[in-house]
């Protein structure tokens, strides 16, 4: 099922952004590169978040509607961002 792909997408995303942050080699802390990169790490937990509030609201119902939009599932909203989540193309966006 798709949902089970995305599901494991985001969990995969999830752990990788909860392990600590490798030292960045030689490069002092200050550097503009390092505290970029940890700063858009800081990012992931809230990004993560709010897509998989967004995901839950257009989940199946279990009756092959959308439980957020109510259009059949899987809903375009949930295609789309499936589709940019997973890394696949997507012919209607």
């Amino acid at each position: 099922m798709a949902e089970d792909r995305v599901t494991a997408a985001l969990d995969e995303i999830r752990e990788r952004s909860n392990r600590p942050i490798p030292r960045a080699g030689s490069l002092p802390i200050s550097h503009d590169g390092v505290r970029t990169l940890m700063e858009s790490a800081g990012d992931v937990p809230r990004l993560l978040a709010a897509l998989a509030a967004l995901l839950a609201d257009h989940r199946s119902n279990g009756r092959n509607l959308c439980a957020g939009c109510a259009d059949v599932w899987p809903c375009r909203d949930y295609e789309i961002i499936s589709a940019a989540l997973l890394g696949e193309e997507n012919s209607d966006v």
